[in-house]
């Protein structure tokens, strides 16, 4: 199943995958993913190393609809995507 989910997430975004990074006022850093000119999701970390995501394009409930995944699988196989595309990137 793993190989079905990164073939479609390749295939829906395929350009290369930017992470734009942003200090705010409360402390906190925000990650802003983005493939060509799609937001995937923003990452929010504060000063603690807590953090939660914000999905836009790329969401869980895209691959719980085809994948019957519950929703903290399908966050997982997401951010697992993007950080193994982003390794591939630096290659």
């Amino acid at each position: 199943m793993k190989d079905y989910i990164k073939l479609l997430l390749d295939k829906k975004f395929p350009l290369k995958i930017e992470v734009i990074e942003k200090t705010h006022t409360f402390g906190g850093v925000m990650y802003l993913y983005k493939s060509g000119d799609k937001r995937l999701f923003v990452k929010v970390s504060n000063q603690k190393k807590d953090y939660f995501y914000n999905y836009y394009n790329l969401t869980p409930e895209m691959l719980i609809m085809f994948f019957e995944l519950s929703y903290s699988q399908a966050e997982k196989k997401l951010i697992e995507w993007v950080e193994n595309r982003l390794e591939k990137q630096l290659q």
